[in-house]
């Protein structure tokens, strides 16, 4: 039996998950909660789940708008003056069309987007752009946009045929006010001090500091159907940071054909509460990736624009809550949280064991550790059609397993090296393929 706290998820939950596996510029129309993208209904409420199933394209997906790359952009940083930047996107899912979301996620007095460009660059890793496949971004037609506080807002559909694997060139020109950005600079991204002029074919030294992403928020692609996959976690999941943009998260792992990929890691961030910088709660991370932010327009309504389908969400997330003090309970009412918002979805979910965080066997901070994977272990959620996956046995010294693998650890005992992120994303590749149990 579940544990007594469950009794609150809703008896929507109970009944759903008993058989089904969990999980531009747009005009809102009048009293909608939310906003399609596109013509056609190629964003979807609700969706069927592909648990079990090999990593490829989902058996029955009708949507055809898809999260191709995403940045977690939850570190504030107010920005003075006017700033321009060029960031590089590495796109998973293939199509024709693309559109942007730019969003600023906390409270604040958001800024406005002065003009937008995607190009390709001259070569992988580069932040010199091909001039000639540059194409302006517009919204609702204009080429310059305000973005509220807790807001988002997406592009016009642009026409630029893309593979999985592309990478693109995103320069923004945005004015002073919330410049939210990621906290590790994990993609090629630099910024200037001040406006640049002709920006979008500007040359890469227009652009002097390195920049970690701000303002944009995803790429979305209208192609072929796919496996959509995020990676929602902390600096386990958003890294490692390699000096040559080597692509070697554990989320880099689960790429394959026919599969969507995306990394919505935050450095020092937490499930239950507030993460090491004051970053947002990881359970209000995942509630805007399944319902997004609310659209740009004031009113009481406030519409949401609707997100593509998320078929699988992998949760890493919750050793920086115990190193904060919090209690392993917190961690697990908090996933409890995920499960009751992602109940209704289609979305699958798979909760990943804690790793070793190097603390003494028996120590405060180490039960706590245990108790969170014990609880996972032991079938807490299974009831709730939630998958666990023990990314902890990856990566754990098999004769100390309160530390992590030598040859894993990056020196400080808490976070993995490239091979070691290896390790996480073959173990949760691997849970991901295994066929599906009647």
């Amino acid at each position: 039996m579940p544990s007594r706290r469950y009794a609150r998820l809703p008896a929507a939950l109970l009944v759903g998950v008993l058989g089904l596996a969990l999980t531009g510029a747009c005009a809102p129309s009048g009293g909608s909660d939310s906003v399609r993208i596109g013509a056609r209904a190629g964003l979807r409420a609700h969706g069927t789940a592909v648990t079990g199933a090999p990593v490829g394209p989902p058996p029955a997906a009708s949507d055809t708008w898809h999260r191709a790359w995403h940045a977690e952009d939850v570190l504030p940083d107010p920005l003075a003056a006017t700033t321009t930047c060029r960031f590089s996107a590495r796109l998973t899912a293939a199509g024709s069309t693309l559109r942007l979301t730019f969003g600023s996620p906390g409270p604040g007095v958001g800024y406005r987007i002065l003009a937008g460009s995607v190009a390709r660059p001259v070569a992988p890793h580069s932040l010199e752009v091909d001039a000639t496949t540059s194409v302006p971004l517009h919204f609702a037609g204009s080429p310059d946009v305000t973005v509220a506080a807790r807001a988002e807002v997406v592009s016009d559909p642009l026409a630029m045929p893309v593979m999985a694997g592309t990478d693109v060139l995103v320069t923004v020109t945005a004015s002073a006010g919330d410049g939210y950005h990621k906290v590790g600079l994990v993609e090629p991204g630099a910024c200037s001090d001040a406006e640049v002029p002709a920006a979008a074919t500007a040359p890469a030294r227009a652009f002097p500091a390195p920049g970690r992403v701000r303002w944009l928020r995803s790429v979305l692609v209208d192609g072929p159907a796919v496996r959509s996959v995020v990676a929602l976690g902390d600096s386990l999941t958003e890294g490692p940071v390699s000096p040559d943009f080597g692509y070697e998260r554990w989320s880099d792992q689960l790429v394959a054909p026919g599969v969507a990929v995306v990394n919505a890691g935050v450095g020092g961030g937490a499930l239950s509460g507030p993460g090491v910088m004051g970053t947002m709660r990881g359970v209000d991370r995942e509630q805007q990736l399944l319902q997004g932010l609310h659209v740009n327009e004031p009113g009481a309504l406030r519409p949401r624009i609707a997100q593509p389908h998320i078929d699988d969400l992998v949760l890493l997330l919750g050793t920086n809550d115990l190193g904060l003090g919090r209690s392993a309970e917190d961690v697990l009412d908090s996933m409890a949280t995920i499960v009751t918002e992602a109940s209704m979805s289609g979305t699958q979910l798979w909760f990943c064991t804690l790793l070793p965080r190097g603390e003494t066997s028996g120590s405060a901070l180490e039960r706590k550790r245990l108790a969170v994977n014990d609880a996972l272990l032991s079938g807490r959620f299974s009831l709730y059609g939630v998958k666990i996956i023990d990314t902890a046995a990856a990566v754990a010294d098999p004769t100390a397993p309160n530390r992590l693998t030598p040859d894993y650890d990056i020196g400080d005992h808490l976070h993995i090296d490239a091979e070691g992120a290896r390790r996480v994303g073959i173990a949760v590749r691997s849970a991901l393929n295994a066929p599906k149990v009647s």
